[in-house]
């Protein structure tokens, strides 16, 4: 049994993604060293969001909001 799945069967965790998501583990592991933050934004500016997959390196996401 994975961990995952460990986690959300026995120890009743809404913190695991879902069993077999991409980056799950990756995200999880960023939130526990604090690597994910809520930023201020103006919430009547459009935010654009840009994605890198990253095939050999590592996955990125950067948000731009022009105001």
């Amino acid at each position: 049994m994975s961990e995952e799945m460990i986690q959300q069967e026995y120890y009743c965790s809404f913190d695991v993604g879902a069993i077999g998501a991409y980056y799950a583990r990756e995200i999880e592991q960023a939130r526990h060293d604090g690597r994910i933050a809520k930023l201020p934004f103006n919430k009547d500016v459009p935010v654009d969001m840009y994605f890198d997959l990253g095939v050999n390196d590592n996955f990125t996401i950067s948000f731009k909001q022009n105001d």
